[in-house]
This record gives structure tokens, sequence and C-alpha cells, in this order.
């Protein structure tokens, strides 16, 4: 069940298992994609596999992934998107993304984090 699996992913990374976090998601997302638990999980991936695993093509698949769709979370699945463009090299694909994003978000939080000296990194 979706939920369960939800759980058990959170629980995994909670615990610091990050490589196991992951698996468990990939399993909730294979067996139930269409749930709004499977979701909301490919911006949990991405981020695992972005910030814990050093994995930013597979975090970018999975922010592109939920961005197809779209959704509640498009705000965090865009940033992630532009921090593993810019961990990935894609210098221009970057600066196209972060100016999109300060255009559509520009009092955020992640928009002054964008917008600090040094951000291009």
């Amino acid at each position: 069940e979706a939920a369960a699996l939800l759980a058990q992913a959170r629980s995994l990374r909670g615990a610091g298992r990050y490589a196991d976090a992951a698996a468990a998601y990939q399993r909730l997302i294979g067996a139930h994609p269409r749930s709004a638990e499977a979701r909301a999980s490919l911006v949990s991936l991405g981020e695992l596999q972005l910030s814990q695993l050093a994995e930013p093509a597979a975090a970018l698949r999975s922010f592109d992934a939920y961005l197809a769709a779209g959704g509640a979370l498009a705000q965090e699945a865009r940033y992630g998107r532009i921090r593993a463009l810019r961990r990935l090299g894609r210098a221009d694909a970057a600066r196209e993304a972060t100016a999109a994003f300060l255009r559509d978000y520009p009092g955020s939080a992640q928009a002054r984090t964008l917008a600090e000296p040094g951000a291009e990194r």
C-alpha cells in the first residue's frame, strides 16, 4: 500500500539509511505511480539523490518527472532542478531556470538564496 511504502521511506531516511530510503521511494513510485504519495515522493527522492547520495543526474530526472505533470510541490521541484543543473555543470540551463524561478517566486526564501552573491556555484 502506498502509505506504508511512504512511511517506510521516511523512516529509512530519518535513520540515515539514504540508499535504502531512495530504493523505498522508487518502489513506491513504481508500484503506485498515480498515487499522491508517489507524486510527492518524486520531490523527496530528488532531494535525497541531490543532497545525500550525490546523484545530480538522477535528481534532475526525479524533479523533471514531478514537473512534467505539475503539482503543489512545483516550487520545491524547480528549486531542486536548478541545484541539480548547477551540480551537473549545465550553467546555461541553470541560468535560464533561475531567471524563470525568480520571476515566478520573487519573494520566496529560495529566491533570496538564488540571488545571493556566489549562488551560481
